[in-house]
């Protein structure tokens, strides 16, 4: 990195400039191939009161607290079904939900570099950047994710699915080998059309 402030982030600049903005190896038209899912309206149907109190017992606690300064128990202690702050904090998500509008501290992260242990130092490569987002705003991110979640996961990815692991899919193409193997020796065209 650089000897300033300024420096820094002017080489960081210069680096994501040169990694986000490489040409695309795939033709446009490739994706006129890509099946095309039905589109679901009830994404954008407002929050439930459950559903923002959940996700809002669910915050971490002792995290970053983003630019806002408030940790993620300042928005759980307004949970109080009696209490006004349970009102006002579900009628921001669900104004910010509707409008797009919503505090600044909300779309603003700040970006923070780890090593990944390998290679130089020197190299930005080598470095893996994290957003850390304020409390308010990975309340709400959590619920879209809650919402998209069952929609892009796929019957048959193992990785990144909730309850399931690669060794899952390792077992299953084992086992389909050998049960191939048992039956007949073409195990490439079983293990093709399984594909």
């Amino acid at each position: 990195m650089a000897g300033s402030l300024q420096e820094s982030a002017a080489v960081l600049v210069e680096h994501h400039k040169r990694v986000f903005n490489l040409p695309s190896s795939t033709a446009p038209s490739a994706f006129d191939n890509v099946k095309q899912r039905e589109l679901r309206s009830n994404l954008q149907n407002l929050p439930t009161v459950e559903v923002i109190m959940h996700h809002t017992r669910a915050a971490s606690r002792e995290k970053a607290t983003g630019e806002c300064g408030f940790p993620a128990q300042y928005y759980q202690a307004l949970l109080d079904p009696d209490d006004l702050g349970l009102d006002l904090w579900v009628e921001c998500v669900r104004e910010a939900w509707e409008t797009g509008a919503c505090p600044a501290e909300w779309v603003v992260g700040r970006l923070k570099l780890l090593y990944k242990g390998k290679g130089e130092r020197a190299d930005l490569n080598n470095w893996r950047g994290v957003i850390l987002l304020g409390p308010a705003a990975k309340i709400v991110c959590a619920i879209i994710a809650a919402r998209l979640g069952p929609l892009v996961t796929m019957e048959d990815q193992c990785r990144f699915r909730s309850g399931y692991a690669t060794t899952d899919d390792l077992f299953t193409l084992k086992l389909t080998l050998q049960r191939c193997s048992a039956k007949s020796n073409d195990w490439e065209r079983t293990l093709f059309s399984w594909i």
